[in-house]
């Protein structure tokens, strides 16, 4: 669905990154908020297989070929 998305509007500027999220994936009903300071929580595996694989692509086509998404003004 998101390509068709894309396929239906009109794009009027070039393009550097478009990015696509997903919901509905989880039966759990109640959403649990991390402390942004907390650092006795323990880490994501989830972030940690990100990690894995950047560092995987990163060592096999160069460190500039790919990072985590950022926000810029």
């Amino acid at each position: 669905h998101a390509a068709q998305l894309l396929d239906d509007f009109k794009i009027t500027q070039k393009i550097r990154l478009i990015g696509v999220g997903t919901t509905g994936f989880s039966t759990v009903t109640a959403s649990v908020q991390i402390g942004l300071f907390d650092h006795k929580e323990k880490p994501n595996d989830n972030w940690e297989k990100v990690d894995e694989a950047l560092d995987s692509i990163s060592q096999k086509f160069g460190k500039d070929v790919i990072g985590r998404a950022s926000i810029k003004d």
